[in-house]
């Protein structure tokens, strides 16, 4: 979710906008205890759906008062005349379990597969950059959590009917995110059927082969790698980058398809995102007695706060929640080495390109420092000292660490 502090909100009031005053009634002091048993974090484009039906049934309970009211304990509705209650535990619930039960055993897969100009686009990059990968001598492999037989269709349509030959491994029904913590042996598909062949594979991997199961820890070994010797690419933050991050020390490649609209939006609104900052910082320098200067600022902030958010979708930025980093771009700082919008955009750079980025300075380091330019190499060309690959201009971040 965009939001680390009003999610609840979101949700209660799907047709309606939700207040800081009301915000500050239920969390005086605008707290969320980020327990497991009370948060849920929506990580990707997947979610989007589940979020609009949990928020489309919490707003039919509260556009229904006629026939439900709300608990006096705030925790769901009780329906009127009857000993029934709807708990918001209850509706995530069954959200959840129906989202779930869709994707792994519910049509959408077949769907998808007699549909695939209305669901999948195509990029005329596809073929020329994995060719490029590998005729420079990178190992190329592909993970999925989907099954053969779909991913057999799925990539045909992408990359052709001879895709195969341009992954040196290929593992169907991974089971991420647990296929990187379990020890688990690999076995081997009939490319037939889909089913998988009786026992256990522990032989080398074999190009033209599909592979199932297995794990991380087993994968290194037969690739006869380190997890720094490995660029994964993934789209979900926790199941793909975080995991193969914090278990492994993988290379990570985040995927985020919003990136691209965050990018325009962004080139649009930084001008105001500059004030936002001039405003913090006339916060400190504040001495007002009567608090005046400091109110006003913060009416100001609010204001351009709301503007900024209202350009970009009806949650906001997935970046950021006024000057604020946002959940998940905190997440992505942290674990993902490198981000774009499209893994294609990997084609415009050699495959011998070297990503790097700024030194990351402390408050403390920075106090002392004449300017931030100072630590960058001075002998790279801007463009050549970012980790995020778009095409818009190229922004600097976070390291991406090498030895």
């Amino acid at each position: 979710m965009p939001y680390a502090y009003d999610i609840k909100f979101h949700l209660e009031n799907i047709s309606g906008i939700i207040y800081r005053k009301e915000i500050r009634q239920e969390y005086p002091n605008k707290h969320v205890t980020l327990e497991e048993s009370r948060i849920f974090v929506l990580n990707t484009v997947f979610n989007v759906p589940e979020a609009l039906l949990l928020a489309t049934l919490v707003d039919y309970f509260e556009n229904h008062s006629t026939s439900f009211e709300k608990l006096p304990n705030k925790t769901g509705y009780k329906k009127k005349d009857a000993q029934q209650q709807i708990l918001y535990s209850t509706i995530f619930e069954d959200c959840r379990q129906t989202i779930e039960w869709i994707h792994v055993h519910g049509d959408f897969r077949k769907i998808v597969s007699e549909n695939l100009k209305h669901y999948i686009q195509l990029d005329d990059r596809a073929v020329s950059m994995m060719k490029m990968l590998s005729q420079s001598g990178k190992k190329l492999f592909l993970l999925t959590n989907s099954p053969w037989l779909y991913t057999k269709k799925m990539m045909s349509y992408v990359m052709g009917p001879e895709w195969q030959e341009l992954f040196d491994v290929v593992i169907a029904d991974g089971n991420k995110p647990r296929w990187f913590l379990q020890d688990t042996p690999f076995k081997e598909v009939n490319k037939s059927t889909g089913t998988n062949l009786i026992g256990t594979y522990w032989g080398p991997f074999r190009k033209g082969d599909v592979y199932t199961a297995g794990c991380a820890a087993l994968f290194i070994q037969q690739m006869r790698l380190a997890g720094k010797d490995i660029l994964y690419v993934g789209d979900h933050i926790f199941g793909d980058v975080l995991k193969s991050k914090k278990t492994g020390g993988w290379r990570t490649l985040l995927i985020v398809p919003e990136l691209d609209r965050e990018l325009k939006v962004w080139v649009d609104q930084n001008r105001k995102f500059d004030r936002l900052l001039d405003l913090n910082s006339s916060l400190s320098r504040s001495d007002s007695a009567d608090g005046a200067v400091k109110k006003e600022t913060l009416k100001e902030i609010a204001r351009l706060t709301d503007e900024m958010e209202q350009r970009y979708s009806a949650m906001g930025s997935i970046m950021r929640s006024g000057w604020r980093l946002t959940h998940f771009a905190s997440q992505l700082r942290r674990y993902a080495d490198m981000y774009t919008c499209n893994v294609y955009n990997l084609a415009d750079y050699s495959p011998s390109f070297y990503f790097n980025s700024p030194i990351y300075l402390l408050p403390h380091e920075e106090k002392f420092m004449p300017s931030a330019e100072q630590v960058e190499d001075t002998d790279a060309a801007p463009e050549e000292v970012c980790n995020c690959i778009c095409k818009c201009p190229l922004i600097r971040w976070q390291p991406f660490l090498s030895s």
